[in-house]
């Protein structure tokens, strides 16, 4: 990364709907009777960045690669020339609690399951459930021979918010699956950087973006609470970053009412704005994005 450099890398996580269910300590009637966010909203996404030419990064729940649509589509942006990227096999919010073995059984089934689509082996990056890291899991990630990764997200505003839910939830006896791994991650650098292992092997970071000093994140949620007017407040502050790594998730380019999403996940933010009215507030960002920054993926990003 060079100090002059202005790049802008696009992101999204595709976490199944069943993931948000284990957020919000609810039970869904059945996994496979749930909405597929790879048809909906990831389609979407692909179609909003074909008509912006944009490419961007997808990051992979890759147990949900075993099903057919799923894999048609996860080839199909791999065609459109999108990065596909873990996002752990099979999503344990958990994961930097796990014991080593089973982190690396994470990391291992992963990596396998992208390189079955072609990807090679070192050119793969991760984000981890919930941004949760530790010291072990980029000792795995670096011995593993992961490209890069992207989990930290250095915003106080969304841990003390994680933290509240978490606690109503509990306090409610309905726990949240999600976790707060280590409160010392919102306070961590928000710019790309090299991490250094204890065995002394290195990892490129690129951490999700926040805007200067407030640390207000920049992310699909946000945008969607924030809309076109309030956008046009943080534009100034966004525009001082020379490296923007924005991160939506599948869920947001979804349409609570059509897409025949369960009434209880109505307490995503996410949920609670039609979707054309989110698919404008994201062009926009984005248009803005190209206006200012040169688009990559995030594996053309590692220097």
């Amino acid at each position: 990364m060079t100090e002059t450099a202005k790049f802008g890398a696009v992101n999204v996580d595709v976490d199944g709907l069943h993931l948000y269910y284990q957020i919000h300590g609810l039970t869904p009637k059945s996994n496979d009777s749930l909405p597929s966010l790879w048809e909906t909203g990831v389609v979407r996404f692909l179609e909003l960045f074909r008509q912006l030419g944009i490419r961007a990064t997808f990051f992979v729940v890759t147990e949900d690669l075993s099903v057919p649509k799923n894999r048609a589509i996860a080839l199909r942006a791999l065609r459109e020339g999108h990065e596909l990227a873990s996002h752990s096999h099979t999503h344990p919010y958990d994961l930097v609690q796990k014991p080593r073995a089973e982190i690396q059984r994470e990391l291992q089934q992963s990596k396998e399951a992208l390189q079955e689509l072609g990807i090679t082996s070192n050119q793969i990056g991760f984000r981890a459930p919930g941004y949760n890291t530790s010291p072990q899991l980029m000792e795995l990630l670096a011995e593993s021979g992961f490209h890069y990764d992207s989990s930290s997200f250095p915003c106080p505003p969304y841990i003390l918010a994680k933290a509240a839910f978490l606690l109503a939830y509990r306090l409610q006896n309905r726990p949240s699956r999600s976790i707060v791994a280590d409160w010392r991650s919102a306070f961590g650098n928000p710019n790309p950087h090299q991490i250094r292992t204890e065995s002394g092997k290195t990892l490129w970071e690129f951490p999700i973006t926040v805007l200067p000093k407030v640390r207000f994140p920049v992310i699909g949620t946000s945008l969607i609470t924030l809309g076109k007017t309030g956008f046009r407040v943080i534009r100034p502050l966004l525009a001082q970053i020379p490296f923007v790594n924005l991160e939506f998730h599948a869920i947001d380019m979804t349409d609570h009412k059509t897409d025949g999403i369960d009434a209880a996940l109505k307490r995503q933010p996410d949920q609670r704005v039609p979707l054309a009215e989110k698919e404008r507030i994201f062009r926009n960002c984005l248009e803005f994005l190209l206006d200012g920054w040169e688009n990559r993926t995030l594996g053309e990003c590692v220097p």
